[in-house]
């Protein structure tokens, strides 16, 4: 009987369910941040995500298909980011720089995975990285009205996300893991600073 819908293939080392989608995602984005694009495989994803690989291509029927739900799920995720950061009681940019540091999110998941994908390359994950960047800063540019000091704090954000994700456990002063004490101060110190730049 062919495969459709309404009688998808039976997959045999996972039930059917509605998460299939979410968690072949999942597996494929923790796959791409550990190993890289040429790892994460077909057979490896399907593997890890405990479907059949008759199961995965049922729900992703290639490789660039499964590229395309992580670059989807990396804009929900900005969107709602977005909309956190845009109404955080603290401020836009209070909240953008306590938020930076990974903490193994979905959103820290996706941005790893599509960040190995640019590397490998992909000009599409390279402009959905660009795409959340420019909504990041489109915010702070809204909060400070200052683009030289609003880009400055999009580089403290990068380097804190950067540090934490990629070069976790790194023992150099300006990689180490910062405690909440140095986030406030940090967040102190961006204040003051726009407060000076705003009052020139």
């Amino acid at each position: 009987m062919p495969d459709t819908p309404e009688n998808p293939p039976i997959d045999t080392a996972a039930p059917a369910s509605a998460s299939t989608r979410d968690r072949i995602i999942d597996a494929f984005a923790e796959l791409l941040g550990e190993n890289g694009e040429r790892a994460a495989t077909l057979d490896a994803v399907a593997a890890a995500a405990g479907v059949s690989k008759g199961g995965l291509l049922y729900h992703f029927g290639s490789k660039e298909a499964l590229i395309e739900g992580v670059l989807e799920r990396l804009a929900t995720l900005v969107e709602r980011d977005v909309a956190a950061i845009r109404s955080s009681p603290s401020g836009p940019v209070a909240h953008l720089i306590r938020t930076s540091m990974a903490t193994g999110s979905a959103l820290d998941k996706a941005l790893v995975a599509t960040s190995r994908l640019a590397q490998a390359s992909n000009s599409t994950a390279r402009d959905a990285l660009r795409a959340a960047n420019d909504a990041w800063y489109g915010i702070v540019l809204e909060s400070t009205g200052d683009p030289v000091l609003s880009r400055a704090i999009m580089l403290i954000s990068d380097g804190l996300a950067y540090g934490s994700a990629f070069l976790p456990g790194s023992s150099t002063p300006e990689t180490a893991e910062l405690s909440a004490s140095d986030i406030d101060d940090l967040v102190d110190l961006i204040t003051e600073v726009t407060a000076q730049r705003a009052g020139h």
